[in-house]
């Protein structure tokens, strides 16, 4: 009986079978089994498979068989198809077994050469079985890779995050900072505005501090001196001074500060101003210029206030005067009368006891400290004058910072300013009212201009571009010089007021000013 082997993907489909009738056997199996090319082994792609291919693939155990991954669905159908096949031919067998015993001693030998297909497909399988080692080795790698660039991700985002959380944190430091700076600069501001404030002159008088010696309180002005200083509302204390009878000046300054916390701190510094204020009385300054030691006294007070600005008042002196003339005339009388000189003794401190000495001797003593050191004086006579001097340079001191700031602003402007607070100056508004004032005050300036005279050629040319277009308009320009010439000036209100014309010298240095284009030409040449 003839053999068939039919292929199958382990050893144990390997079977032997009897074939009663072969040729039909060979042919039913071949109609069943799909045709499948075995050069096609030879052109497998062995590349990297696909999961689903990958399951398809057989173990490590049926690798001896020489299965084929590209085999493996073909080869299940052709051992389905055998199966059938197999059990078709268990039923027919019986019935055929004794009809056809001789017919298949006549059929012939069939030799089915697998030897080449199966040695590839053997070849086949361990380039399989490679594969799927790389790719059980490259799965877990693929899938490592995939986790920690998940991890990767997740630990960017959560970066970014960190980074947006940082970068809102850092934008609201910073607008609570500038709120800060913008707080600690309002009250900064508010803090040195209340310093500018407290340096005007309403306010100034309220820091300085006047010192009086205790020798002051035992002259006859002390009085009125106390009453003065209490009146301007002046803080004033007694001290011993380092001068016998003398007036100094402390200031206090304020020094501001802002915390952190936006409170203000307000630190007072006490600072000696450098006037110096030195009462004399009229005997003292005399018995100085009558010995010669007027210039060694003020050289030895000079030694011990260094670098501080002396002003000597001299109290009385003009009484003395008046009692030397008095005295002179009695001795004139009394020589004439020939009664002679009185015999009285005289009290120490009055007049009569004093020396004599000329009112030109006082002028020209005074005159040489003044010029050798810088020393100021001035002659009081009065109780009133006397008070009201102290209160005087106490003012002066108090508002003279202020006044030195005012100034140094103005100074830095312009190398040459017309300062806008002097005296008798005239404000335009926005609507021009005042410019026609303004007008006759420039017009004031020229000589022999009066106030009548501006008021008459304001009343004809109101602005100065009116009279520049009167020049204009002249056809010669000595029109233009006596255009002024013939204007009415009236003196004097009512029926007793007199008429003048301006004149023609007036009248050109005018025209001289207005429209000559050389600044060293002289508005009234001789």
């Amino acid at each position: 009986m003839d053999q068939v082997i039919v292929l199958s993907s382990s050893d144990e489909d390997e079977c032997i079978s009897d074939a009663p009738s072969a040729s039909q056997k060979i042919e039913q199996d071949s109609s069943l089994l799909p045709q499948v090319d075995c050069d096609d082994f030879d052109n497998f792609d062995y590349g990297i498979l696909d999961r689903d291919e990958v399951l398809c693939l057989p173990s490590k155990n049926n690798s001896s068989s020489g299965y084929s991954p590209y085999l493996g669905g073909q080869r299940d159908k052709v051992r389905k198809a055998h199966d059938l096949s197999d059990s078709d031919d268990e039923e027919n067998v019986n019935k055929q077994s004794n009809t056809n015993e001789s017919s298949d001693d006549e059929l012939p030998d069939l030799d089915i050469d697998l030897g080449p297909s199966t040695s590839a497909a053997k070849k086949d399988g361990k380039s399989a079985e490679l594969n799927l080692r790389a790719c059980e080795e490259t799965l877990p790698e693929s899938k490592l890779g995939r986790q920690q660039k998940r991890e990767e991700n997740k630990q960017l985002k959560q970066l970014e995050r960190a980074e947006k959380a940082n970068q809102r944190q850092a934008l609201r430091q910073e607008r609570e900072q500038k709120k800060k700076e913008a707080a600690h600069a309002k009250a900064l501001k508010q803090a040195t505005a209340e310093v500018g404030r407290s340096k005007k002159p309403g306010e100034c008088l309220k820091w300085v501090t006047c010192i009086l010696d205790p020798g002051l309180l035992k002259a006859d002005y002390s009085g009125e001196l106390l009453t003065a200083l209490r009146t301007c509302e002046i803080e004033y204390k007694v001290e011993d001074c380092l001068i016998p009878n003398s007036v100094t000046w402390e200031r206090r300054i304020q020094n501001v500060t802002v915390d952190d916390d936006m409170t203000v701190q307000r630190a007072i510094t006490i600072q000696n101003e450098p006037l110096v204020l030195v009462v004399w009385m009229w005997n003292k300054i005399v018995e100085e210029i009558h010995s010669n030691q007027l210039l060694p006294s003020v050289e030895e007070i000079l030694s011990l206030l260094p670098g501080r600005d002396l002003t000597i008042a001299i109290y009385g002196l003009e009484d003395y005067f008046k009692f030397q003339k008095t005295q002179k005339r009695r001795d004139i009388r009394s020589d004439v009368l020939g009664t002679g000189p009185s015999k009285k003794k005289a009290k120490e401190g009055t007049f009569e006891a004093a020396p004599t000495v000329s009112r030109g001797d006082v002028e020209y003593a005074l005159a040489e400290v003044q010029i050798k050191w810088g020393i100021s004086h001035r002659c009081i006579n009065s109780k009133i004058d006397m008070a009201n001097l102290v209160c005087q340079l106490t003012k002066a001191i108090a508002e003279a910072p202020f006044k030195q700031e005012k100034h140094k602003k103005d100074a830095d402007r312009l190398d040459w300013y017309a300062l806008g607070d002097s005296k008798d100056c005239v404000v335009v508004d926005k609507e021009g009212n005042g410019s026609l004032q303004l007008w006759q005050r420039q017009l004031c300036q020229f000589p022999l201009a009066s106030r009548e005279t501006s008021e008459a050629i304001a009343s004809v040319y109101p602005s100065p571009i009116s009279l520049l277009q009167a020049y204009e308009r002249c056809s010669k320009e000595e029109e233009a010089q006596l255009l002024l010439e013939d204007i009415p000036v009236r003196r004097g209100p009512g029926p007793l007021s007199t008429a003048r014309r301006i004149g023609p010298q007036l009248s050109k240095k005018i025209h001289t000013f207005f429209t000559t284009f050389d600044e060293n030409s002289l508005i009234a040449p001789d």
